[in-house]
């Protein structure tokens, strides 16, 4: 009915937008909680944001852990999103880790469900590194098996043996690793990408 109509259909026909004005808020006191342990005092910390979604946020939240943040990439125009940024885009982060001697650098991708990791030396540390560092966690020790993709690095896949841990592969996408943890009922998985669940 709505092709047949001469005028293109609205976002008024097909539903509506509430509001949820405390989001940022919410998942701020969340973070927090989860984090209390952390403390990021005394520690400098570079994000890049690729002018997304995570451009005000983590600011604050890398703030509220203790860390003097210093951020790039955050000023969204709208088309600028991932512009030679960003999690696909490391090199203008390792660059500023290096310049402010920041202690690690975080980059998110412009919707802010993946991340890269930069060292203080500006060494690029993508999913399957932060799958590694993740399995020390005292969070997770006691999991043996951590799910990964088939582009998983065979170094990863070693590592955690040497843990005495296994690799579970699945097809490329964040959809599979996550079919995988809940059909498994493990803890954590994630992509080279920096995609982490």
């Amino acid at each position: 009915d709505l092709y047949e109509r001469n005028t293109p259909p609205s976002y008024l026909q097909f539903g509506s937008t509430i509001s949820f004005n405390h989001a940022e808020n919410i998942y701020i006191a969340s973070l927090k909680k989860q984090f209390s342990a952390l403390s990021l005092q005394g520690r400098t910390v570079v994000l890049d944001c690729a002018h997304g979604a995570t451009h005000t946020v983590a600011p604050i939240i890398f703030e509220a852990l203790g860390a003097r943040v210093i951020t790039i990439h955050s000023a969204p125009t709208g088309t600028n999103i991932n512009e030679q940024c960003g999690a696909l885009h490391p090199q203008t982060l390792q660059n500023a880790v290096i310049e402010h001697a920041a202690d690690f650098g975080c980059a998110f991708d412009g919707d802010g469900d993946r991340v890269i990791l930069v060292s203080n030396a500006g060494h690029v540390k993508n999913g399957d590194d932060i799958l590694a560092l993740l399995s020390e966690h005292p969070q997770y020790q006691q999991q043996q098996i951590v799910v990964g993709t088939v582009m998983s690095n065979q170094g990863l896949e070693q590592y955690l043996r040497s843990k005495q841990k296994q690799l579970m592969r699945t097809p490329v996408g964040d959809r599979w690793v996550a079919a995988h943890l809940a059909h498994n009922n493990l803890l954590f998985g994630g992509e080279q990408s920096g995609h982490l669940i």
